[in-house]
């Protein structure tokens, strides 16, 4: 029998689990991993532990030809790795391949230690003279996040409020409900029905693949005939409801990677602004020459997301120069948003 502490709702209780059926995987071959491989065989050298990594410590490597029950697998780590485990330990040395890693194993329902980053982790491997310390003294761990939480929750509500606050206001003093509805009545046809599918479906798609939103419902009511004017504000104006939405889904699920939200939040911001900008004091002289490129870079966007698609998983790997990546995509974002605005 194995002791442990398991996380469950950022309460750390002491059980005690029979590890000797349960199938271990390190995701690492550095420091980290070999102390929880040391942590591991401590208890018992018995233990099935499965190590990937595409570059493995030699200390792992002798620690496993001791032990025939450790195998090394040295290559480049896939989610299809993860089938079959039932506790996985993430231990690359890298933050954000750590956080990325920890996710895509939680969708597959199993259990997870980081132990870069314990706040995540769904249990924590800890020693003996540790398990004794804490079983003695009740230990929990505080969940810091969810202040944040909750106060993300309040700035939501307090925007619903506000808009709807708004146009109540707007319409105030409200006329009877008989004239109201023979006023929107007419809005509510067939067209009505399918411009709801239609953002249903580009959301849909934005919300698996984080992209494609725009380019989605952009073509289908393009396609309808509806104007590019009207097809520019109508999308901007629910992408404020969607995108924000669907960040603060991913936020109460604790899919966020708050290192990279901050090195994207900044140079987006200030890449967005910029290609506004640029189309603003450009666009009424060079706008017939931009729009062709605009084209050509919806064109792109919609290739990028088919290809994606059908791509299947792609390999882990490190992001290098996050920052200046986030300035080139709001760049373009704000200066898509604005020639649409010139069409």
């Amino acid at each position: 029998m194995k002791e442990t502490v398991v996380l469950s709702k950022k309460v750390l209780m002491p059980l005690k689990i029979n590890a000797h059926e349960v199938k271990w995987l390190v995701i690492g071959g550095g420091a980290k991993a070999f102390e929880t491989i040391s942590l591991l065989l401590s208890y018992s050298n018995k233990f099935p532990i499965t190590v990937i990594a595409d570059s493995i410590e030699n200390s792992i490597k002798e620690t496993a030809a001791k032990h025939s029950t450790i195998q090394i697998l040295e290559k480049e780590y896939e989610i299809a790795d993860l089938e079959g485990f039932n506790m996985v330990v993430v231990a690359t040395g890298n933050k954000i391949v750590d956080e990325k890693t920890y996710a895509e194993a939680k969708q597959l329902n199993a259990l997870v230690y980081v132990p870069a980053n314990t706040h995540i982790s769904d249990f924590v491997l800890a020693g003996r003279h540790e398990i004794e310390h804490t079983t003695n003294n009740n230990w929990f761990q505080r969940n810091t996040d969810t202040p944040w939480k909750n106060l993300a929750t309040k700035l939501i509500w307090s925007f619903v409020l506000m808009v709807v606050g708004y146009i109540i206001i707007s319409y105030l003093p409200l006329p009877p409900w008989s004239e109201t509805w023979r006023e929107v009545k007419p809005f509510f046809d067939y067209r009505f029905l399918f411009f709801v599918v239609a953002g249903f479906l580009a959301q849909m798609v934005d919300g698996v693949l984080s992209m494609g939103y725009g380019v989605t419902s952009a073509t289908c009511l393009m396609s309808f005939g509806v104007s590019p004017v009207s097809v520019s504000a109508a999308i901007h104006t629910s992408e404020i409801f969607t995108t924000g939405i669907s960040g603060y889904s991913h936020y109460k699920f604790g899919n966020v990677n708050k290192k990279l939200f901050k090195h994207l939040v900044i140079p987006g911001v200030i890449g967005a602004v910029l290609g506004a900008l640029m189309l603003v004091f450009l666009g009424e002289k060079f706008g017939n020459y931009l729009m062709p490129v605009i084209a050509l870079y919806a064109g792109f966007l919609g290739l990028k997301i088919l290809i994606k698609a059908f791509n299947g998983q792609t390999k882990s790997k490190k992001i290098k120069r996050i920052g200046w990546l986030a300035g080139a995509g709001g760049f373009f974002w704000g200066w898509r948003l604005g020639a649409y605005c010139y069409q």
